[in-house]
């Protein structure tokens, strides 16, 4: 709690006292009041904000130089302002003290030589006191505004209405990441709207920087938890203050309440409307955390059993999706992500840029059930965009989960269908070589069952029926010296449906290596292996399979 100096200079029982110099520092800020009769050695005594007042008495013999250096040592401890009463000696080297004040902007203060010490430290106390009763008072009502805003049951848009209305500023309530913007003051505290403005301004700083991983613009530049931070940032009609304030629940930071210096100069009282505002913010951060969570365990819990074929007909699905308060969609894409992946804060995060996705645990796999709505043209290729995201932020250099995505489902009877489609896609993805990762950092391993072809029927037998197939229909060219190279050679020439000359360019090889291998290939598979439709069928099933199991 202060005064200024100014505002000390104005109480009705100072209005004696008279300004000789110092002028431009009559905005500094007064919360005590000291006498001064000790110089040399008391600076560790102040807490700066005094008001000094002194006759200087024990600088009678001293030259001007003295006087000066006590005047700087006083503005190195912060000191509000210098008062001289006349006491016995009178005023000494005035004109050196009035020469520095103006030069350090230290209030100089002459005291008529009737007025006691105290009539000082009585006023200014009393103002002090006074203040501090008016701002608890007020402090009070801004806390009473705020409970109603919650008993009525006001979201975060509210209070940033009622705070904007208090402070006569923009307000904004920005995520703990300095990122997504989760609520604001609108037009009412937005003559201008110049808040608009910010985030327009914002908005186009993300989308030229490459979008939300992009480092926060400087119209939000909040940096990490503390205490209130300040900072001077650009807009579209110059520099202005940005006060952004840390609002924690559990220990941890999960928002900020933003305002502007849009329209003056935040007061003393509004950052006590930022701090009760911080308090009703994490509240309601609190219960949408809480509400959000517990819609998600409902939404999970029917998607869940929407998966596992719970629903006989739509009529019993629609029912449930009615108790649970789940809205059904007409389409649905599943996706299966491999070992390895699970939904940190950063993957759900982009999980949830999907409008009305859903993270499941499903017969102990996870599981992403994504809505389709009907104004997608592609969805498969918007859910690789999503789903790739999604590994980006669970990928390590040592690990690169897979993900299988099924077809899109007609309605939410059709999830079991898309969910078997995904997990043959996964299983493609985590052992096909067309699907391995490669080293690179913008590798991927994600499989769309509508793109397997063949893969889609060898992926249901993968395991030891597939295994125990290509052992037995292969077997010669398996225990043959150079199997390898022969078995590459008979995928690549039924790949190009006995096309000598397009197997070796397959192969980078001359077509005459190509005419020996699948002579020698005949040998050991018999007669017909090659010419026989059904064996010849057989056999590129069998190769592929072998593709699927190797990798």
């Amino acid at each position: 709690m202060y005064l200024t100096v100014s505002e000390v200079l104005a109480l009705p029982p100072l209005r004696e006292l008279h300004l000789i110099a110092g002028s431009q520092g009559l905005d500094r800020q007064v919360t005590r009041v000291s006498v001064l009769e000790v110089v040399g050695g008391p600076g560790h005594w102040w807490r700066g904000g005094e008001l000094f007042m002194t006759t200087l008495h024990i600088l009678r013999d001293a030259g001007c130089d003295a006087y000066a250096e006590v005047m700087r040592t006083l503005v190195d401890h912060d000191a509000a302002a210098l008062m001289l009463h006349p006491g016995l000696v009178g005023f000494r080297c005035l004109d050196t003290m009035t020469t520095v004040a103006d030069e350090l902007r230290l209030p100089l203060i002459l005291m008529p030589e009737d007025m006691p010490y105290t009539v000082v430290t009585d006023a200014v106390m009393g103002g002090l006191l006074g203040r501090q009763a008016a701002m608890l008072e007020r402090s009070a009502a801004v806390n009473r505004e705020l409970i109603q805003v919650a008993l009525r049951g006001g979201g975060l848009d509210d209070i940033c209405r009622a705070v904007a209305r208090r402070t006569h500023q923009p307000v904004a309530v920005v995520a703990a990441d300095g990122i997504d913007v989760l609520a604001h003051s609108g037009k009412a505290s937005d003559p201008d709207h110049r808040l608009r403005e910010l985030l327009e301004q914002r908005a186009a700083c993300r989308a030229d920087a490459g979008g939300a991983d992009s480092p926060v613009p400087a119209a939000l530049n909040i940096r990490g938890p503390g205490q209130v931070q300040t900072a001077m940032i650009a807009s579209p009609w110059g520099e202005v203050k940005q006060v952004a304030a840390p609002v924690t629940t559990r220990d941890e930071v999960c928002a900020y309440l933003v305002t502007w210096e849009v329209y003056g100069t935040l007061a003393e009282l509004d950052f006590t409307v930022l701090a009760h505002a911080c308090t009703a913010v994490g509240l309601e951060v609190l219960k949408e955390r809480a509400v959000r969570e517990a819609e998600q365990r409902v939404q999970k819990d029917f998607y869940g059993a929407a998966l596992g074929g719970s629903f006989a007909t739509l009529e019993e699905a629609e029912h449930r999706a009615w108790q649970a308060g789940v809205r059904l969609a007409s389409r649905y894409i599943v996706a299966s992500l491999g070992a390895g992946a699970h939904l940190t804060a950063a993957a759900l995060r982009e999980l949830q840029r999907w409008p009305g996705s859903v993270g499941v645990l499903h017969d102990g796999a996870l599981v992403a059930v994504l809505v389709v709505g009907d104004e997608c043209p592609a969805p498969l290729d918007a859910a690789v965009e999503i789903l790739t995201r999604v590994v980006d932020a669970v990928r390590t250099p040592a690990r690169l989960p897979a993900v299988g995505l099924g077809e899109v489902a007609d309605g939410v009877l059709g999830l079991p269908g898309s969910l078997t489609e995904s997990r043959v896609a996964l299983a493609v993805a985590e052992q096909a070589g067309s699907w391995r990762a490669p080293a690179g950092p913008d590798a991927h391993r994600i499989a769309r069952h509508d793109t397997l072809g063949v893969f889609q029927f060898l992926g249901q037998l993968n395991g030891p029926p597939l295994e125990r197939y290509c052992r037995q229909t292969l077997a010669p060219l398996l225990a043959a010296r150079a199997s390898e190279e022969l078995i590459d050679t008979l995928q690549a020439y039924l790949d190009a449906e006995g096309s000598h000359r397009a197997a070796a360019a397959a192969l980078s090889v001359h077509p005459n290596t190509v005419k020996y291998r699948i002579a020698r290939i005949r040998e050991l598979l018999g007669d017909g292996a090659l010419s026989d439709p059904n064996r010849r069928l057989g056999l590129h099933l069998a190769l592929k399979g072998h593709q699927l199991l190797t990798g």
